[in-house]
This record gives C-alpha cells, structure tokens and sequence, in this order.
C-alpha cells in the first residue's frame, strides 16, 4: 500500500489477527474505538480481535498489511 501525506485508508481484516509493517514514511494506525498508535520506518504492528483498521499518512508511506485468516 502506498498513500500521500495526509491521505487516510480503512481496512476491514477478515481474520481475527492481521500484521502492519512500515516500509517507508509514518503514519498513525487506528482503531474503531479510536485507540491510536503512532508508526515509523521499520516499525511494525500485530493486531487482534480487531474488524477494522483506519490508517492515516503522517508522511509518503509505503507499508505492508498481512491479514492472517486461520
């Protein structure tokens, strides 16, 4: 996934675990009950028990979301 600074994408995960990494840029990843969670360069994220992922560019992101259905 690619997004320009300011640009806002939501997710809908159909597992119940899904996986974020940053490959480039940061941005801030949040939930539906608006739990937030800053993200860089190299970081990554696991996510559960979530249906819903809203991610917004804090700066040119390029990142990688793995949603694991099992």
């Amino acid at each position: 996934m690619q997004l320009d600074e300011g640009e806002q994408h939501t997710f809908t995960l159909n597992g119940n675990r899904a996986y974020f990494q940053v490959v480039h840029g940061a941005m801030e990843a949040m939930t539906p009950q608006e739990n937030a969670t800053m993200l860089q360069c190299g970081d990554g994220a696991f996510i559960q028990q979530e249906k819903q992922l809203t991610i917004r560019a804090k700066a040119t992101l390029r990142a990688l979301l793995i949603d694991l259905v099992a």
